[in-house]
């Protein structure tokens, strides 16, 4: 699946009357509506690789062939237009307290990096919105006037690398939460 496919959506607008304080991000991907009878969580392909196959092929089937197949036409499921949104991953960051918290991801779609696009795209919205009203009680001036916002998380220990790959450092000790061991770590966006 290439990752064009998937929309990174912010929900704040439609979650606030639920949750004033938090802004939520959803991550989905399309899926043909309705979905098939024998349809599974599996990616699917994107439409350039239909249409690559297609053109490959010259006609859109194999020579001889009187029956279709997914690689050699453009009538598969992707490229139907009647698709819906499928939720895959979610992401909720909290300006009152500058926290990325509920990062989660269907388990079939971890393996495809949505969770560092999910990550990504909650930053890319913080350093756009860091000289807002909302965020500006978390802007913080280094010397020579640089402009950070320190993106703090309570990280599961086993996932405590894919963090660290994302720019987040460890601080303090671990400590228990809802049960399981969690390290605080944080990752210093700098404003321009």
């Amino acid at each position: 699946m290439a990752l064009q496919t998937a929309a990174l959506t912010s929900v704040a607008h439609d979650s606030t009357r639920y949750d004033p304080i938090s802004i939520h991000f959803l991550l989905t991907t399309p899926i043909p509506s309705p979905p098939p009878e024998s349809s599974s969580l599996l990616p699917l392909p994107s439409l350039s690789s239909i249409a690559d196959s297609v053109t490959a092929s010259g006609s859109g089937s194999k020579s001889g062939s009187t029956d279709p197949s997914p690689s050699t036409t453009t009538t598969s499921a992707a490229a139907s237009s009647e698709t819906t949104d499928k939720p895959i991953g979610t992401i909720r960051f909290v300006p009152t307290k500058g926290k990325l918290t509920r990062l989660a991801l269907d388990k079939d779609y971890r393996k495809y990096g949505f969770g560092k696009v999910l990550v990504q795209g909650m930053e890319d919205y913080i350093l756009q919105e860091g000289n807002a009203e909302r965020l500006e009680k978390l802007v913080e001036v280094r010397e020579g006037g640089k402009k950070v916002i320190r993106v703090k998380c309570h990280s599961q220990i086993p996932v405590k690398p894919f963090y660290a790959k994302m720019g987040y450092v460890p601080e303090g000790d671990e400590f228990d939460e809802d049960g399981a061991p969690h390290q605080l770590m944080v990752h210093e966006l700098e404003l321009s």
